[in-house]
């Protein structure tokens, strides 16, 4: 969304820092906001525009950027720059984890989880019940205690820990009807909306520009998208190496997976279209196998 010469100009008045000011740091800033707005404005109308989404992205990045520097210089007119344009801090720790009326916090997810099965209770099994009861209640006894950035680890450690247990539970206790099939739908739904958010914002935030791809930073943040995701030693244990390109990792989440000819090693694997889980297991013998399960 481009800006008319009028937008513009009450822009650069707006926060100009000098008289003859047109192109400065702030001046940017201001009218890369606006754009943005416009921008996000036009999306809520045509979710299915992916072009514009892309430019989004690559405009907050670039504003970032600029208020990184801004920062840097003069923490100051940072402060008044953020307050007078109106963009948002950092939201909290404690926002993202225990604030009830944040909709999408993680107590709030537990929450509704554990409504959505109370209210389906008779199609689920005692254990699957136990299972969310009780990781809702754990976890909220911590909302009460004092966490900060240093605990993030510890908490996220355990909110995996109890997403996996849910999960587990759910995979080994309820029937294979078109219930569990509803859930297994929407776990891949999800999974596959939220990878794919994570590579925009790899690609169109975090990575300074394009130049950088294939380089020493590309490559710490593709393994840091990974480990994100859950996949860091399985995409290693598939390719036998840890050198990322972005053309086998979104081969790899594509499930497009491997089969092991002999099931020995991944050299000896041929590529299938038929989506598949991958893992490793110790055979009777001790050695290590390769473990396929069609999904």
């Amino acid at each position: 969304m481009t800006l008319d010469t009028a937008e513009k100009q009450k822009l650069i008045e707006s926060h100009q820092v000098h008289a003859t000011d047109t192109g400065s740091v702030e001046v940017q800033v201001a009218m890369l906001s606006e754009r943005i707005s416009k921008l996000s404005d036009h999306l809520q109308g045509n979710i299915h525009d992916y072009a514009s989404r892309q430019g989004l992205l690559k405009m907050i990045g670039k504003r970032k950027r600029l208020l990184s520097y801004i920062k840097s210089k003069n923490p100051k007119n940072y402060q008044d720059l953020i307050k007078k344009i109106g963009i948002k801090q950092k939201t909290s720790l404690k926002r993202l984890l225990f604030d009830k009326q944040n909709p999408s916090s993680v107590i709030n997810c537990f929450a509704k989880a554990r409504e959505n099965i109370r209210l389906a209770r008779t199609a689920v099994t005692l254990e699957v019940w136990n299972a969310i009861n009780s990781s809702f209640y754990e976890f909220s006894t911590y909302a009460s205690a004092r966490y900060t950035t240093k605990n993030l680890l510890e908490i996220i450690d355990i909110v995996k820990r109890l997403v996996n247990t849910i999960r587990g539970t759910i995979v080994n206790t309820q029937l294979l009807n078109d219930g569990f099939d509803f859930l297994t739908v929407g776990t891949y739904f999800e999974r596959s909306d939220f990878t794919a958010r994570l590579i925009d914002v790899k690609y169109y935030i975090l990575l300074p520009s394009s130049d950088y791809v294939g380089s020493a930073n590309d490559q710490i943040q593709w393994g840091m998208l990974l480990r994100s995701i859950s996949s860091y030693w399985a995409y290693n244990w598939a390719y036998g190496t840890n050198e990322y390109s972005y053309s086998r990792i979104i081969d790899f989440k594509k499930f497009k997976k491997f089969v092991a000819r002999n099931r020995q090693s991944p050299e000896d694997a041929v590529e299938i279209d038929k989506p598949i889980m991958i893992g490793w297991y110790i055979n009777d013998e001790g050695e290590q196998q390769l473990s396929l399960i069609h999904i």
